[in-house]
């Protein structure tokens, strides 16, 4: 296997400066427990100090919504994390910070990660510091901390998947490869992208090596077993009709009319990993091609390019790349922290840019004042980036305004799934539907509800009005610069039943594409 030693004084060659002062009688080094310890600590208060001050996210009370109606797969994930949310709300029901702990436990689990995969190539003790410093400056971090996500988690465990590969090149150890398959077991659990990271890490592999890792069998009684766990699974999607795939191509508009496409992906991924976590990246991927000691390692370069095309065609979101980076910027902390001075002064400069800038963030997120409506998907997207989502008091005091006059026990029909969402977590209403995504899933209105509340976003389409002619409007949010879909655009509907009852009436209004009322 890779002596570490070895690696550590090729990586020198691997970059345009050449690495100097390393000398190769150097002992392996010791995991620099202190300064990444002092990072780790830091970048937890840090967070915490930050976790209550967004509002809830819309997916946040969705997944808590789903973690009240257990399932073994939904519409959109897997069922992992509307089970993390149900039981961050029973210890601590309503409570912003403590339903985040998970996200913001991820967030930090990487910055460790990162220095630990630096120590796994070789790097010293400057090194795993330099690199828990490019994570804990990434601005990825603010983004994986903000909320309770599926990215937030599997990104995590997707590194740590990588990580484990890494070091059974290393060291052989088969008992590494169990671990491997069971944290893509539980990835799959939380988001089923998995197999496409495993696919292009085995076409890495079959091109550039170590081919001896489809020689041993714990590898394949390993996979076998993670691969039973997802049976219940593409059961539940097969039953309803694979609606994961069918997100695939919402995913794609709704990414398009925010990034642009694959050309604006670099700008997206230099967003995500900020100076110093682009110069380690870029140096981590040089490294890799270069150094001859790495070749058992430049699978990860094909995984990387194969993962990024398929962001990039498939329209995915560039975080998904996200995974990547404590293994690439470990890498490319030990080839810079060896390199020469005015590289490494260079590098430390970048530091300190991306540090200053995500403690900036930190602290300067969210902006409180609103100066412009947000009209475009695009537009939301950057709201929802600086603002976070705002608007649920006005939201629900219309809805409840509107319910003012009906019996107890009717049911409000909603839009979207955030809408639905926020009305069964914030309000007292007992019988909430939505035919918007995951919440379709969750069933419609019985047929013996004769009349309804019907919540909806901007003004209604032909096709709604009639299946609803005596739709009466009852209240209203339209804030000029409120929040689209629930502070702004929102109308609340008294209807009857359709003529064709409520099976028939979901089946035409369930859809996967969200409409927040632009």
């Amino acid at each position: 296997m890779t002596d570490r030693t070895a690696v550590r004084t090729r990586l020198a060659r691997a970059l345009p400066v050449p690495i100097t002062g390393y000398r190769p009688t150097d002992p392996l080094p010791a995991f620099a427990t202190g300064w990444v310890t002092v990072i780790a600590l830091g970048t937890l208060a840090l967070l915490l100090l930050r976790a209550g001050r967004y509002d809830w996210y819309g997916d946040e009370l969705y997944f808590l919504a789903a973690g009240h109606r257990p399932a073994v797969s939904y519409v959109d994930q897997g069922p992992a994390l509307p089970l993390l949310a149900y039981a961050m709300d029973a210890v601590a029901p309503g409570s912003r910070t403590v339903f985040r702990l998970p996200a913001i436990l991820c967030a930090v689990g990487s910055v460790v990660l990162t220095a630990v995969c630096a120590r796994e190539f070789g790097g010293d003790r400057r090194a795993q510091v330099f690199a828990a410093a490019g994570a804990a400056g990434a601005p990825f971090l603010i983004f994986q901390s903000a909320s309770l996500s599926t990215f937030a988690v599997d990104s995590l465990l997707v590194a740590l998947l990588l990580w484990l590969l890494v070091r059974w090149v290393r060291t052989g150890a088969d008992g590494l490869l169990v671990g491997v398959a069971l944290t893509g077991a539980l990835a799959f659990q939380v988001k089923p992208l998995v197999p496409v990271l495993l696919a292009a890490v085995a076409a890495g592999v079959l091109v550039f090596g170590p081919r001896a890792l489809f020689g041993r069998p714990v590898l394949w009684v390993a996979a076998g077993v993670a691969a039973l766990t997802t049976v219940p699974a593409l059961a539940w999607q097969a039953a309803h009709g694979w609606p994961q795939l069918g997100m695939g191509a919402v995913i794609r508009g709704e990414q398009l009319a925010v990034a642009g496409g694959i050309v604006q992906l670099p700008v997206h991924v230099i967003s995500l990993t900020g100076p110093l976590g682009t110069a380690l990246g870029l140096a981590g991927l040089w490294a890799l091609v270069r150094t001859p000691e790495l070749r058992d390692y430049r699978f990860l370069t094909a995984a990387a390019a194969l993962l990024a095309a398929f962001v990039g065609l498939a329209g995915g979101r560039p975080y998904y790349l996200a995974g990547l980076f404590p293994v690439l910027f470990g890498v490319g902390a030990v080839a810079v922290v060896h390199s020469r001075a005015l590289f490494r002064l260079g590098a430390a400069a970048l530091g300190a840019i991306s540090l200053a800038l995500t403690l900036v963030l930190l602290f300067a997120l969210p902006v409180p004042a609103v100066r412009e409506p947000a009209r475009t998907q695009r537009e939301m997207s950057d709201r929802l980036r600086f603002t976070g989502t705002t608007g649920w008091a006005e939201f629900t005091a219309a809805v409840e305004k509107g319910y003012e006059r009906l019996p107890a026990g009717t049911p409000v029909v909603t839009e979207n799934y955030w809408q639905a969402a926020g009305l069964e977590a914030l309000t007292e209403l007992s019988s909430v539907y939505s035919p918007n995504r995951g919440y379709a899933a969750f069933g419609a209105p019985s047929e013996s509800a004769r009349t309804v509340l019907y919540v909806l976003a901007g003004a209604p389409e032909p096709g709604w009005r009639a299946l609803f002619p005596d739709a009466t409007a009852v209240a209203a949010a339209d804030r000029p610069l409120g929040f689209p879909g629930l502070s702004a655009g929102v109308t609340v509907w008294r209807c009857e039943r359709p003529a064709d009852g409520w099976a028939a009436a979901w089946n035409t209004l369930s859809t996967n594409h969200f409409d927040a009322g632009w």
